[in-house]
């Protein structure tokens, strides 16, 4: 492949011919079984030679792409995107597929089938969900979600494409409260899509995710609340600015009488509890208490770092 790639540098568009020959070898590679035959590190190089030669060859890639010749590939990639074990394959596939959509046309994507534009926009969500995200990654994954967004013309696939974010959104104040890449990633994701939308559109975008910006607004977050306030205020702004003062907010009360109901609503429920199922709801307050002393200890901790080695030294005294 790194020779292949030697001989598109070399040559440029005199390799088109060649380039057009290679891609069904290549197609051959990359396929589900490859994960299991061929080490991280030739997989990786795959990959990266694929998107130098789309970088090199781009008049080749768009014939090979009018001539079919990407379809049984795109196919075979999502094992690539969903590599949970490897998130070195999955940068290496995330930086392919932007040279994929930087290269051909986009209109190639809109005629697809399988995969739709609204499955490589869900394996694109898949990476962005990831527990182990990285910075790098999720860079790159915002980049191809904010390309693949200009093909839905529909408003009910924009409104589809913010849900899906927004549930990522979610999924990290829910699953990993302490980290903030995820939303900072959606937010900017957001910015971005209201910069460029109608007035249709661009309500459909506030809509999905102005009540998740006024959260970090309000410095819910127990961590990372600097970063993730700075953040949605200023993708807030924007909405602000294209909005206007006074429809933006009448948007932003509403989040916040939204944002009072659910208080409302969890007091409400915790005292239902406490008359049905007294004992649940004591084990459960005992756990939060548990937490917040855990929390406390590590905070402490983290200013007094002397204090974990003197508890160490009284263990192993008591030993």
């Amino acid at each position: 492949m790194q020779i292949i790639v030697e001989m598109a540098e070399v040559r440029g568009e005199t390799f088109s011919n060649r380039f057009k020959e290679c891609l069904p070898l290549i197609t051959q590679i990359i396929q589900p079984v490859t994960l299991s035959e061929y080490a991280e590190r030739t997989i990786v190089t795959i990959l990266d030679s694929l998107s130098a030669m789309l970088r090199k060859c781009p008049k080749a890639a768009k014939e090979a792409a009018i001539d079919g010749l990407f379809n049984h590939m795109l196919q075979g990639l999502e094992c690539f995107v969903k590599c949970l074990d490897s998130p070195r394959i999955q940068l290496a596939c995330a930086r392919l597929f932007g040279q994929l959509f930087t290269t051909l046309e986009m209109e190639f994507f809109h005629s697809l089938t399988d995969p739709s534009v609204k499955q490589l926009t869900e394996w694109m969500c898949w990476q962005l969900k990831n527990r182990l995200l990285e910075e790098d990654l999720a860079e790159q994954v915002a980049k191809n979600v904010a390309i693949l967004s200009t093909v839905f013309v529909m408003d009910e696939e924009l409104i589809w494409l913010c849900k899906k974010l927004c549930s990522i959104c979610k999924f990290e104040v829910v699953q990993q409260p302490s980290e903030s890449l995820k939303r900072v990633t959606i937010f900017k994701l957001a910015a971005a899509l209201a910069v460029r939308a109608d007035a249709t559109r661009l309500m459909i975008v506030v809509d999905a995710f102005l009540p998740y910006l006024h959260r970090e607004m309000m410095g819910k977050s127990p961590q990372n609340t600097v970063e993730l306030q700075q953040i949605s205020l200023e993708v807030a702004e924007i909405f602000k600015e294209k909005l206007g003062d006074e429809i933006y907010a009448r948007k932003l009360t509403q989040c916040q009488k939204l944002a009072a109901e659910k208080i409302e609503q969890r007091k409400r429920r915790k005292k239902e509890e406490a008359v049905v199922d007294p004992m649940n709801a004591a084990l459960k307050k005992q756990k939060k208490n548990k937490a917040k002393a855990a929390a406390r200890k590590r905070k402490l901790d983290t200013d007094k770092p002397y204090r974990a080695s003197i508890r160490k030294k009284r263990r192993q005294a008591q030993q």
